[in-house]
């Protein structure tokens, strides 16, 4: 055995060591490490929405405390699987916004929408709330999706689902439409290719939807609503925001309640977090995914309340990063071995510094390389160049930027060590129609960096 493999040895055993300590010792901190939606910021942009709907409903001459309404809700799912974050939240707030709005008399429809509009396996179409609400708690959650359905393009058409969600919602007319995304603006990503070309807001279909529902303006931009939330992760509070878009029937009217419905600020008030489920995603593979194994409650974190336990975690981890540094100091660095950009992997055993392992380019780019990664959906641009840098590799934007590295937001070209596995989302610019204006889209592209 070589030094260089006793020394490794003995990492591994310090290693295992503190883990061991740390699972012993460290249970109560557990909790603390993982990534925690934030209730009340939820809680708060579902209240945003109801606020909004009642805002809506009086301008059309009618009584939302008085009237049963049909609420239609679109969720963008093609990044389910790849963010949890903006998942939970999102499920957190749609949850929220039917414990806190819908009273016995209402009906709901959960959707998930991304090149299509889809629907979970199993789930029924619409639910109508039933007397003491809680019976009809099982039924609702059965409708929200979990993961993507993974036959479509990750990405999502946003004007093809304001079509089908309001064909959804008709003819009644007392229906509310809401979708919900991280962007709202209509966007490509992995997957099969998108079924038709974006449908485009010039598309007859969707003028006619938005004309028999208008879509709601309370905040600047694309956008009807900004839903900000936070969440905390390793011990740290992070802001985020997603995208509504409200439309409300021109003509709305309905049928009356058995029983008024309350303020809403009275009715979000009542809203608890233990009273709804934690969604987890079903396994990636299932062609038309179901809601996943749930519901399931939420449960506080384990109270720490033991400052020796916090001592004996923090000397024994300082033992670890002590014979660790100290170890590593004198291993070789892992140099990456094989890259993987989506499907297709390259070998790097014969590369040299600077050289480019690989090239995004959109769909039609002229040459038939390789090394080309083509995107479908995209125009035929080049999107960025994979370059070998020895123990990394970096990514160089050409005629793209760069916004997010996995949950983490970049600006400029990054570099990417031996064991990354996650998502690289790529800002194109991508003109649908000749004479449209340009618009921006997401590209986001799966990435392993392998040593072995």
């Amino acid at each position: 055995m070589t030094d260089s493999d006793r020394s490794f040895c003995t990492l591994r055993g310090a290693i295992l060591f503190g883990a061991v300590l740390a699972i012993f010792f460290g249970a109560p901190a557990r909790s603390r490490a993982q990534t925690v939606t934030d209730f009340d910021s939820c809680k708060g942009s579902a209240h945003k929405i109801a606020s909004a709907i009642d805002t809506a409903v009086r301008r059309r001459r009618s009584d939302l405390g008085r009237t049963r309404i049909n609420l239609v809700i679109g969720l963008s799912t093609g990044h389910f699987n790849t963010d949890a974050v903006n998942r939970n939240a999102a499920q957190e707030i749609v949850w929220t916004l039917c414990e806190g709005l819908l009273e016995p008399g209402d009906t709901v429809s959960i959707r998930g929408f991304q090149a299509n509009v889809w629907s979970v396996n199993g789930a029924p179409q619409s639910v109508e709330v039933k007397p003491g609400k809680d019976s009809s708690v099982g039924d609702i959650w059965t409708m929200m999706p979990g993961t993507p359905d993974n036959r479509q393009n990750l990405g999502h058409d946003t004007e093809r689902a304001v079509i089908d969600l309001c064909q959804l919602a008709s003819p009644g007319r007392n229906s509310i439409v809401v979708l919900i995304a991280p962007e709202i603006k209509s966007q490509v990503g992995e997957g099969a290719g998108l079924a038709a070309p974006f449908v485009g807001e010039k598309d007859a279909a969707y003028v006619e939807a938005i004309r028999a529902f208008p879509i709601e303006r309370v905040d600047p931009g694309q956008a009807s609503l900004k839903l900000p939330f936070r969440f905390t992760e390793k011990g740290r509070s992070f802001d985020r925001t997603l995208d509504a878009l409200l439309l409300v029937r021109g003509d709305f009217s309905g049928e009356p309640l058995a029983s008024p419905r309350p303020a809403i600020q009275e009715a979000f008030e009542r809203v608890k977090q233990a009273d709804y489920p934690v969604q987890t995603p079903t396994k990636p593979g299932d062609p038309n995914p179901g809601p996943g194994p749930g519901p399931q409650m939420r449960t506080p974190p384990e109270p720490d309340n033991k400052a020796a336990i916090i001592a004996t975690v923090i000397a024994s981890l300082a033992v670890v990063a002590a014979i660790a540094w100290t170890l590593l100091r004198t291993r070789p660095i892992k140099k990456p071995r094989y890259l993987k950009v989506k499907d297709i992997t390259f070998d790097l055993v014969n590369k040299q510094e600077a050289d480019a392992v690989c090239t995004i380019v959109g769909q039609g780019y002229p040459g038939d390389s390789p090394n080309l990664v083509q995107i479908v959906g995209i125009p035929p641009l080049k999107v960025a160049t994979f370059l070998y840098e020895g123990n990394e590799i970096r990514i160089t934007a050409e005629q793209s930027r760069i916004i997010r590295k996995s949950l983490e937001t970049v600006a400029g070209d990054i570099s990417l060590e031996v064991g990354f596995v996650g998502e690289i989302v790529f800002e194109v610019e991508h003109r649908p129609q000749p004479l449209l204006p340009p618009t921006n889209v997401e590209v986001p592209i799966k990435v392993e960096i392998l040593s072995s």
